[in-house]
């Protein structure tokens, strides 16, 4: 096992290379609406850079939203850091990524407002870790850039990357497991629902139903529930817990096991700090499944002129 520091210059400091179209198969997306990058450029062994394909009401799904939403930008730096994994080290196209970490979090400036377009996402590769001669963890740093060069927001992360075998033997038989083949759970007709089951002075619970089949969350059959549907929930479960009105500006969640698609799920929200002079809360938000096993778990910063109780 080894362990290397990767160190970028500055990209595009002369002549720039020519940008390269973004395919389903280099961010793993099926449906071509899916795919948030249109066109990329990698000018060194540690730095890729890649055109954000925008969103509004009406373009693709519209769950996407428009301007600066941080879950798009969740999104947008997975999509990134598997492209740079095919591009930058020559990853087989049919391994496994594995998220074990992510934070995203917006630039201060522009944090209430959430107003601004991302243009280009640059990722720079931070640590790379070898098992013999198979690339086996990667680390990386992504700045979310608007047209001008300003940064939108900044974001940073951890992924293991599996050979299709070893991901297979390290699933065993729910390597098997279809969502293509899973009933909806639920019942209320959209992609997700979220009931609440209490709430206490400093928090509450929520019990989470999904569709299986929606084509946002499930571009294709998978054999666990997605990490994006994690972060979505566990961002919709603090939102609610603060109340209409307030803007996600950091998200930061730890991806600690698999949740399998035939499990209970359910979220929980404490709040983890009073809310500063500025208007901004921090929730601790754990995702759990059955036998109240932590799936995932993190803390999401929400911004809002008038926070209530949690």
């Amino acid at each position: 096992m080894t362990h290397d520091t990767v160190g970028t210059g500055d990209l595009f400091e002369g002549d720039e290379p020519a940008w390269l179209p973004v395919e389903g198969g280099l961010v793993h997306k099926v449906r071509p609406e899916g795919v948030l990058l249109g066109e990329y450029v990698s000018e060194d062994a540690a730095s890729l850079c890649a055109r954000v394909v925008p969103r509004s009401p009406g373009c693709g799904d519209d769950r996407m939203g428009s301007g600066v939403d941080v879950l798009v930008l969740v999104e947008v730096f997975g999509q990134l850091t598997i492209l740079a994994g095919h591009v930058l080290f020559d990853v087989a196209p049919d391994a496994a990524f594995v998220m074990d970490r992510l934070a995203v979090r917006l630039a201060p400036e522009r944090e209430f407002a959430g107003r601004g377009v991302v243009e280009r996402a640059r990722l720079r590769v931070l640590e790379v870790e070898y098992r013999g001669s198979r690339l086996h963890r990667l680390s990386v740093a992504v700045d979310f850039l608007d047209e001008a060069g300003g940064e939108v927001a900044s974001g940073d992360g951890c992924l293991r990357l599996l050979p299709r075998g070893v991901y297979q033997r390290l699933r065993g038989t729910r390597a098997g497991v279809s969502s293509a083949d899973l009933p909806r759970s639920s019942s209320s007709g959209g992609p997700l629902e979220l009931r609440l089951l209490g709430r206490g002075r400093r928090g509450g619970t929520w019990e989470v139903g999904f569709d299986p089949q929606d084509r946002f969350f499930f571009d294709h059959p998978v054999d666990h529930v997605p990490g994006m549907l994690l972060v979505h929930v566990m961002r919709e479960a603090a939102m609610r817990s603060v109340g209409a009105g307030a803007v996600c500006t950091r998200v930061a969640v730890e991806f600690v096991r698999y949740l399998e698609l035939d499990e209970p799920v359910f979220v929980r929200v404490r709040q983890a700090s009073r809310t500063d002079f500025v208007g901004t809360v921090s929730l601790s938000v754990v995702v759990v499944g059955a036998n109240r096993r932590e799936a995932a778990a993190g803390t999401i910063d929400l911004r809002t002129p008038k926070v209530g109780a949690v």
